[in-house]
């Protein structure tokens, strides 16, 4: 991106959604977790239920800040390649493949 290059910004968008979707595995692995926490500590059955309860929701609400907040940066980045005079060079990451 500081040399002006399309194909950094392309690498960052790339490297952006890799991010994502590696965050997003490990946040569907979080109810399985928190209950392996919960069964190792010193908890009452009541707690454990509503721990139990709420994971599902926990990693549900994680995962949509997750999409909101990488959405957002994705768009920051991507803000060079929407002005029409950008002053980017027609370098792209992937013009061996396309």
């Amino acid at each position: 991106i500081q040399d002006y290059q399309q194909r950094g910004i392309h690498l960052c968008l790339l490297c952006l959604i890799i991010g994502t979707i590696v965050a997003i595995s490990m946040l569907s692995m979080a109810p399985e977790m928190i209950e392996e926490i919960a069964s190792e500590e010193d908890l009452s059955d009541d707690e454990k239920e509503k721990l139990e309860a709420n994971t599902g929701l926990i990693a549900g609400i994680g995962i949509v800040f997750l999409v909101v907040c990488n959405g957002i940066c994705g768009l920051i980045l991507a803000i060079p390649m929407m002005i029409t005079n950008n002053g980017l060079d027609k370098s792209s990451l992937f013009s061996g493949w396309f």
